[in-house]
């Protein structure tokens, strides 16, 4: 059973940390140590995420969420996996 759902909007890349998936929890709680998998993957394709961090943009009025995922592949294959609009799924555990 997931422990919750997230709706992808961006995908990038801090320096330090690594790639960073932002968007918005749709239900449930994310937090550090779980897993997030894309939605209808097979089991074991998934991320561990390493952090979760605020990702306000005040310009344009807008609060997301940003997930820190470690083992996540380089920048622009992430983004061809996680177009806007995909949904996560977060899990406690590896095999989802």
């Amino acid at each position: 059973m997931p422990a919750a759902r997230f709706a992808v909007q961006a995908v990038g890349e801090i320096t330090h940390p690594g790639r960073v998936v932002i968007g918005d929890v749709l239900g449930g709680s994310v937090k550090v140590g779980m897993w997030a998998s894309l939605e209808g993957r097979d089991k074991g394709d998934g991320w561990l995420i390493a952090a979760v961090e605020f990702a306000d943009n005040p310009s344009r009025h807008e609060s997301h969420i940003g997930l820190v995922l470690t083992g996540a592949p380089p920048l622009q294959q992430l983004r061809e996996v996680l177009p806007p609009g995909s949904i996560l799924v977060i899990t406690d555990q590896e095999s989802l």
